[in-house]
């Protein structure tokens, strides 16, 4: 992909933030997590990540990304969770 001035601004808004522990605290509360879960439900894109069936709730996702096998990154946009990757 060329970049230019349009495909810049677009990435210029868009943040990664790494989902990882600080001083005893992780950079996105459990709750919040669970949200994004949640709404992955909702919108019905949980089915296409996970096919498979193994990710049954919201418990399962959030121990799947605090599992220390996975790096997990939060994009955030606009300060909005727009999606996760790990």
């Amino acid at each position: 992909m060329q970049l230019n001035q349009s495909n810049v601004k677009q990435l210029d808004e868009l943040r990664l933030l790494p989902y990882v522990e600080l001083d005893g605290a992780r950079t996105l509360s459990d709750e919040i997590v669970k949200s994004f879960f949640r709404q992955m439900v909702e919108e019905g894109t949980h089915t296409k990540i996970f096919p498979q069936g193994h990710m049954r709730n919201e418990d399962d996702f959030l121990a799947m990304l605090k599992a220390p096998q996975n790096v997990a990154v939060f994009v955030l946009s606009s300060k909005a969770l727009a999606g996760v990757a790990w």
